[in-house]
């Protein structure tokens, strides 16, 4: 443990910045590809979303077992995508 704490002591008096690489890849559902297909607006309001919404949204279909819960939760976003706002926005803080 000591070893760290000098690491990181030597790294802060050399100025060093350490920051964590951040490597999530936006994975998009097969159902969400078929949407973008047909609504092709909505595809536009999807590509105008940050990469964290994008992802936040395609893991919220992938997470669903059920066909019927992944037809749903699809229903549910079109809205939200359309609006421009992210899938727990309500929650964060402004």
């Amino acid at each position: 443990m000591l070893k760290y704490v000098a690491e990181a002591t030597a790294n802060q008096k050399l100025g060093a910045i350490v920051k964590p690489e951040i490597s999530k890849q936006l994975i998009l559902p097969p159902e969400l590809k078929d949407l973008f297909k047909k609504d092709e607006e909505l595809k536009k309001d999807f590509a105008k979303l940050p990469d964290c919404k994008q992802r936040e949204y395609g893991e919220y279909i992938i997470e669903a077992k059920k066909e019927s819960t992944k037809q749903r939760r699809l229903e549910k976003i079109i809205p939200l995508i359309k609006k421009g706002v992210g899938l727990n926005d309500h929650y964060r803080k402004t």
